[in-house]
């Protein structure tokens, strides 16, 4: 089997050694396939002539079923046809109803399943479906996704760096951990220089708050009302939303203390008080507070507020760093046009376009 008639058998049952992330095509997803290119009554007829029908919708098709299919319908189609019933299978081998039903059956939810549109591949800000559309992408998975949900520069230097190293512990030295420190270094704010890794962003505030709490000896943290932080136990419990800390008796910690977004005098009170020695802000509050920016004046104020009390300032940049609140080049994070710097900045997500790399930069000034 060659050409066109080919390419549409890998589609089916792709070669191991091109496509080790894929599965064989399902019998549910052939039919979804040849319906929409060909109609139900063709589909049926390709489907009888290859003896699919017998097999269960969501069970993978064999190599002889395969074979015959590929045949049938490459006998059948003209070539514009048989092309873009290749194209589709491309994309996804599972069909839409068992793709939505195995995350309905098996995930355990998070927030609402979003199943109204199912992409399978993008070209930058555009995703396709796996139904064939297109839609413009204004999602950007959460913002993380800022160099589009596909770019084939991340995507080849993943590939190179996968194929060599995927992976080494903390402790070891590390070239692409070096190349990341020699690029990063030329982007960061002030005196923040120094960096600690993370898995994910709740990780990575839980980590600051942990950092932060050690520095100063005292367990109190003041967090703003409308902030978001992340879902990890510490990041949740300075999310101001009662509704993400109650189911985790998070509710009413005596050593998370929320104030108002502009409340410059009871910052300054708790901090008096000692009861508190750690500020966290989102310079920009996003999942919970719409896009809100914070008063530049205000969080100029905390930051003297903290110099003054001996306590350590925490900015969230996870939804604002890397150019996507700039003002003018050069500024990668809000706090440099907001000029103020803090003590620890917690960044992720879109440094790594998308893909999970998350780190952490924090001032020398936290090892003194």
């Amino acid at each position: 089997m060659t050409g066109p008639a080919h390419r549409l058998l890998q589609a089916i049952r792709p070669a191991r050694h091109l496509h080790p992330e894929r599965l064989c095509a399902t019998v549910g997803r052939i039919e979804e396939v040849l319906d929409r290119f060909l109609g139900r009554k063709r589909s049926r007829a390709l489907l009888e002539s290859s003896n699919s029908h017998e097999l269960a919708r969501r069970m993978p098709v064999g190599p002889a079923q395969a074979r015959d299919l590929a045949s049938a319908i490459a006998a059948s189609c003209d070539p514009d046809e048989l092309a873009r019933i290749s194209d589709m299978l491309e994309r996804s081998e599972i069909s839409t109803a068992e793709a939505i039903d195995l995350h309905i059956r098996h995930k355990i939810p998070v927030s609402g399943l979003e199943s109204d549109i199912v992409p399978v591949r993008a070209e930058g800000c555009w995703l396709h479906a796996i139904d064939g559309r297109c839609y413009l992408d204004l999602d950007s998975d959460y913002g993380a996704a800022n160099l589009g949900a596909s770019n084939a520069e991340l995507g080849l230097a993943l590939m190179n760096q996968a194929c060599e190293l995927i992976s080494m512990k903390e402790e070891r030295v590390h070239i692409p951990r070096a190349r990341f420190l020699k690029t990063i270094l030329e982007m960061m704010p002030g005196a923040l220089d120094r960096f600690y890794w993370q898995n994910s962003n709740g990780e990575a505030v839980d980590k600051a708050l942990k950092i932060a709490k050690a520095f100063t000896g005292c367990r109190g943290v003041i967090a703003l009302e409308g902030g978001f932080h992340g879902r990890t136990h510490g990041a949740v419990a300075v999310t101001h939303n009662p509704a993400y800390r109650e189911p985790f008796g998070l509710a009413q910690e005596d050593w998370v203390h929320f104030v108002g977004s502009d409340d410059v005098r009871a910052v300054e009170a708790l901090l008096a008080e000692g009861r508190a020695r750690t500020v966290i802000m989102e310079l920009v509050q996003g999942e919970e507070a719409g896009i809100r920016p914070l008063d530049r004046g205000f969080a100029a104020e905390v930051r003297r507020s903290c110099d003054a009390h001996g306590a350590v300032l925490i900015f969230d940049e996870v939804q604002t760093g890397f150019g996507r609140v700039a003002e003018k080049p050069g500024q990668w994070f809000a706090c440099q046009a907001y000029r103020t710097l803090p003590d620890i900045l917690v960044i992720g997500e879109s440094f790594g376009g998308g893909y999970p790399v998350r780190k952490r930069g924090q001032t020398p000034t936290l090892d003194t």
